[in-house]
Parts: structure tokens; C-alpha cells; sequence
């Protein structure tokens, strides 16, 4: 298996979770971080709460996307 496989067996479909924390101001500015695990994000969650701020979490799954052909690929 060479590291592009390698990779692409690691991400794929994993599931993740995403934070969105939205400033306190209620203006449109907000940061969104991704997490391989709940309880990370659990805690980045309540400590933005903590903070009074809004914070949300979606959880996603990662599917990889190849774009183009790799120099190794195309020799």
C-alpha cells in the first residue's frame, strides 16, 4: 500500500465532528474547526459556552477527492 493509499484508507468515510463558535456580538463572524473525536469537541463546545458564546456541532464523514494525477501516478 503506498501513502496515497494509505491515506485515503484513513479518512475515508470517518466520521468527524464540526465546531462552529459564533461571535458573541451576534455579527455574521464565526470559526469552525474540525475534530476526529467527540470528546474533543465536546469540550471545545463548553468551554465557547463557558465564554457566552454560541457554539453548534455537526457531525460529518470524510470522503476523499482525488484532483488530478499525482508526478508518482503519471510515471
Amino acid at each position: 500500500m503506498n501513502e496515497h493509499e494509505f491515506m485515503r484508507h484513513l479518512i475515508d468515510h470517518r466520521p468527524v465532528v464540526v465546531t462552529e463558535i459564533r461571535s458573541k456580538s451576534g455579527s455574521p463572524t464565526f470559526r469552525r474547526s474540525v475534530h476526529f473525536s467527540l470528546d474533543a469537541a465536546e469540550k471545545v463546545l463548553q468551554r465557547a459556552e463557558r465564554r457566552g458564546l454560541k457554539a453548534e456541532m455537526f457531525i460529518c464523514r470524510l470522503v476523499p477527492v482525488t484532483m488530478g494525477r499525482r508526478s508518482e501516478e503519471a510515471a
